[in-house]
């Protein structure tokens, strides 16, 4: 475990293991003195007992992979036959941890900016006077084109770039070179935060390239800010799944455009993940109504993972609250408060009777607001037996044209915490 032994210790521990392995010749006599006196004759300019450095690249390359980027970092003191593994390819796996990367769109083309606030960082960057965290190490690049339709790249580490702003909108695509430059800057720095700000979504291979960019990286949480797009792509929606694969948030609030990314095909993608939060757009009714999309009933077991939900784009049976509120409490076992919170649409409105019905009584009560209000307008709770934990269900019908509503259900999930 790379997380118990420091550099040190992994040499001072493979010296030791190969200085007491008993080494024999063909008649089985131990040959250990030989063997260390053959090493400390030869020339080679290693030290008399340095066993390690014997060791081929490979075999070195195989230990070091199991070490943090901070031990691979240390290695550059050790000698000049370790210095050249701190930038081998293969030990890339091996990231400085906690890199925060915004992308966004600048006045004359595109530009990045990685931030890595990590405690285990050699150095701490003094030059943060725009952002509360202190990182430890920044990188800042842009790539434009000049009034002679060249192509410009800058870069600046662990200062700024103050000609790069958020600006107008420009309609040419997103550069080979701007990858090129984000998959350098990545090889040692892991990805954890990723927010993009301003980049079409629908831009020709963007989302496929970065996913591609981004292949190797745990991103755990995902923001898209006014990410335009006029049509989304089957294509363009599997690579951003596969990129949020390991997120556990994903943020679409800021991006109206996105309305209608989120679907069942992605949401079977997703489903094995570890995601926890997922927010899309506040809609007016009208513009969820036109993007809605309904999920299979199989789909239950892996939603109810997901702790926070806004989605009023999604249409669940009206038959499946109730189940699906029970559900969500089982697979709770902590009485911690604010537990979570959804919000979707049901294709029918909600009843009391509909909810009392499906509730399991042996280890569920069903309670309800409704007193003198219409049924529609009423609070319906589902609380566990055991511990009071709680789900609230309130609904909400929206007129969207002459003939049809939108029916918008908001559940929280709670220890009970009112009196009756």
């Amino acid at each position: 475990n790379s997380s118990e032994y420091s550099m040190g210790q992994w040499m001072s521990f493979f010296w030791r293991s190969e200085a007491n392995e008993e080494l024999t010749d063909n008649f089985g006599n131990r040959q250990n003195d030989v063997q260390m006196d053959k090493m400390k004759k030869e020339p080679s300019g290693l030290g008399d007992d340095d066993f390690l450095s014997h060791l081929p690249d490979l075999c070195l390359v195989e230990i070091f992979q199991h070490l943090t980027r901070k031990d691979l970092y240390n290695i550059l003191t050790v000698s000049k036959r370790m210095t050249p593994f701190y930038s081998n390819h293969y030990l890339d796996k091996v990231k400085w941890k906690t890199g925060n990367l915004t992308l966004f769109q600048t006045e004359r083309g595109y530009g990045f900016e990685l931030l890595v606030c990590c405690d285990e960082y050699p150095w701490v960057n003094p030059i943060n006077h725009d952002h509360d965290l202190l990182w430890n190490y920044s990188c800042h690049y842009e790539i434009y084109k000049n009034e002679d339709g060249a192509i410009i790249e800058k870069k600046n580490v662990n200062g700024s770039l103050r000609e790069s702003s958020f600006s107008c909108r420009h309609d040419w695509f997103v550069p080979d070179q701007f990858f090129s430059a984000l998959f350098d800057i990545q090889c040692h720095h892991e990805v954890k935060y990723l927010v993009i700000i301003d980049i079409p979504f629908d831009t020709p291979l963007f989302i496929s390239k970065l996913q591609a960019a981004l292949a190797g990286h745990k991103v755990q949480a995902v923001q898209c800010m006014k990410m335009p797009c006029s049509t989304i792509t089957n294509a363009n929606r599997m690579s951003f799944a596969q990129m949020c694969k390991n997120a556990s948030r994903i943020d679409l609030r800021q991006s109206s455009y996105l309305n209608a990314l989120i679907n069942e095909e992605f949401l079977n993608q997703i489903g094995d993940s570890g995601l926890q939060e997922l927010w899309n757009e506040d809609l007016r009714p009208i513009d969820a109504f036109k993007h809605r999309f309904s999920v299979a009933k199989t789909m239950l077991p892996c939603l109810i993972r997901i702790k926070s939900l806004y989605l009023p784009t999604m249409i669940l049976d009206t038959n499946w609250v109730a189940e699906l509120c029970m559900m969500y409490i089982d697979a709770r076992k902590s009485r911690s408060r604010n537990i979570g919170a959804w919000q979707f649409s049901v294709d029918q409105p909600i009843t009391s009777q509909m909810i009392s019905q499906r509730i399991r009584p042996t280890h569920y009560e069903y309670k309800t607001s409704l007193g003198d209000h219409r049924d529609e307008q009423c609070e319906h709770f589902i609380i566990r037996k055991r511990d009071r934990m709680s789900a609230s269900i309130h609904s909400r019908n929206y007129p969207v044209n002459d003939d049809q509503q939108l029916h918008v259900v908001t559940m929280s999930f709670d220890v009970e915490n009112f009196e009756w």
